[in-house]
């Protein structure tokens, strides 16, 4: 707590990481005191701008740093897989804890990263392994354990390793080009707001991302009981004109 109190004297990455490390606690049972730190510490790091950001940018040079040694020394690694894989256990633990619009942006670009992917044939723990694991599947469980509502899987986040992981990326990837393309707005539970990428929408935003999403047959009909404008004015002209030529076509011949 003493830390948290003076933490605006740290430099901005040293803050972001010492608060994520609170923040990821979020994934084990805690106590009541527990509780209250990642409550405040969570709130301190969601007003950060770059929060989720900082965790992208260390992945990523993570991953370049690997593969750049691996490319100068096959067949090895070094220290930096090892790096990767530690890296990438805090940084979606802390993320998985972070509702915000930023932490869903990163974790859906992140959806698109196969590098690492392992064998089917490797059984994967995704809290102790020593081996790869590509940041796809592990963005997948994050954006699971984020309290988005609706969910694109009703798979809890503890159990997609052991389910369909495979599926549960691909719903995610899905769900995530909807709301990169605009069809698609989200919220988190307890708050009634509604977003896309660029931040908060109003409910006229709201309806226009369902209207592009549906194809134009599905156009809601009238209310029952309530009849047409066009109908309800046109048609009675129409019928007059018919009329009107219909008696003079009559009187036409009569004459």
């Amino acid at each position: 707590m003493a830390k948290l109190d003076s933490i605006d004297s740290l430099p901005k990455e040293e803050k972001i990481e010492y608060l994520g490390t609170l923040a990821g606690m979020s994934w084990e049972p805690m106590d009541q005191e527990q509780s209250e730190v990642f409550v405040r510490a969570q709130g301190m790091l969601l007003a950060i701008p770059g929060h989720a950001e900082y965790f992208a940018e260390k992945l990523n040079n993570d991953r370049e740093v690997l593969d750049n040694f691996r490319n100068s020394h096959p067949g090895s690694s070094g220290p930096y897989l090892s790096t990767l894989v530690t890296d990438q256990m805090y940084a979606f633990k802390t993320l998985g804890s972070l509702p915000s619009v930023e932490t869903v942006r990163v974790l859906g670009e992140f959806l698109d990263d196969e590098r690492g992917k392992r064998s089917s044939e490797k059984v994967y723990n995704p809290d102790n392994d020593g081996g790869e694991g590509p940041n796809a599947e592990k963005a997948a469980r994050a954006l699971t354990r984020l309290p988005i509502v609706p969910k694109p899987t009703t798979l809890q986040w503890d159990r997609i390793f052991e389910n369909d992981i495979e599926g549960v990326t691909q719903a995610w990837k899905l769900w995530y080009q909807q709301v990169k393309a605009g069809n698609r707005t989200f919220r988190f539970e307890g708050d009634d707001t509604e977003y896309s990428l660029n931040g908060s929408v109003n409910r006229l935003g709201v309806a226009q991302a369902v209207a592009k999403s549906q194809p134009a047959a599905l156009a809601a009909p009238a209310p029952p009981g309530h009849k047409s404008s066009i109908v309800f004015y046109v048609l009675p002209l129409v019928l007059l004109v018919l009329f009107v030529a219909a008696w003079k076509a009559l009187r036409g011949k009569r004459e």
